[in-house]
C-alpha cells in the first residue's frame, strides 16, 4: 500500500495555472534630464510596465542551457521574448508610439542598452522567482 498524496497547493494556486498573464511593473531606474527616476516612484498611470506569462514546469527548461562547466545558464533576453506579450508606456526613442519587445530585445550602445538590459533582467528574474503574487499583482 502506497502514500497517496493531494495536490491541494499545487492546482489550486493561480500561480500553478499555466495561463496566468499578470501586469508586472518593473523596478528599474531611467535616466531623465533631471536626473534618475526610479519606474515604480512615477504615478501609476504613468509607470512601464509588461503584459507576461508567468513559467510553466513544462516551459521553464526552454530557456535554460548547460555551459562547459555543467553549470546551468538563463537566456534572459529569451525568456523575456517568450513570456512577454505586450510592453507599456516605455515611449520608442524617435518615433511616436511605445517600443515593440523586439525593438527593446535589439537595443544597442550609449544609454539605452543599459536601460534595456536593467528591465529585460528585472523581468527574467521576476519570472524566475515567479512563486508568490505581491500585494500590487493581486489587486491586478
Amino acid at each position: 500500500m502506497g502514500i497517496k498524496l493531494n495536490a491541494i497547493g499545487v492546482l489550486n494556486n493561480d500561480k500553478a495555472n499555466p495561463n496566468t498573464r499578470h501586469k508586472y511593473y518593473p523596478d528599474v531606474t531611467f535616466p531623465t534630464p533631471k536626473g534618475p527616476l526610479k519606474n515604480r516612484d512615477i504615478a501609476k498611470k504613468d509607470r512601464v510596465y509588461v503584459q507576461c506569462d508567468y513559467l510553466t514546469v513544462g516551459n521553464r527548461g526552454e530557456y535554460a542551457t548547460i555551459d562547459v562547466t555543467g553549470r546551468s545558464r538563463i537566456d534572459f533576453a529569451e525568456l523575456f521574448k517568450g513570456q512577454v506579450v505586450e510592453i507599456h508606456n516605455l515611449d520608442h526613442p524617435t518615433e511616436d508610439r511605445e517600443i515593440t519587445i523586439d525593438e527593446l530585445l535589439n537595443v544597442f550602445g550609449g544609454e539605452g542598452s543599459s536601460v534595456a538590459q536593467d528591465l529585460i533582467t528585472d523581468v527574467a528574474v521576476h519570472l524566475m522567482k515567479g512563486s508568490s503574487l505581491d500585494e500590487e499583482e493581486q489587486k491586478n
